[in-house]
């Protein structure tokens, strides 16, 4: 895992959605759990696009891929 995409992540997560830092873990859920909701997910969508500059297809929109901290980073990671 990237720690530069982890921490920006966990960053962006925290200042624009409200995430209170030290109340989670990479691992933990964000989407499925209702902790972040739809309109948190097109904001993170964007954030990827825009800020680490990667571009998404639909097929990997995914909330195996962005449901956590720890799987979108490795989501990064592996993708091109």
């Amino acid at each position: 895992m990237s720690n530069s995409h982890r921490d920006a992540i966990a960053a962006f997560l925290e200042t624009e959605l409200g995430l209170e830092p030290g109340t989670y873990q990479d691992s933990d859920a964000l989407f499925s759990t209702g902790r972040l909701d739809s309109f948190s997910l097109v904001d993170l969508l964007v954030f990827v696009e825009t800020r680490l500059h990667r571009s998404l297809r639909t097929a990997e929109t995914t909330l195996a891929n962005f449901d956590s901290i720890a799987s979108l980073s490795a989501f990064m990671a592996i993708s091109p």
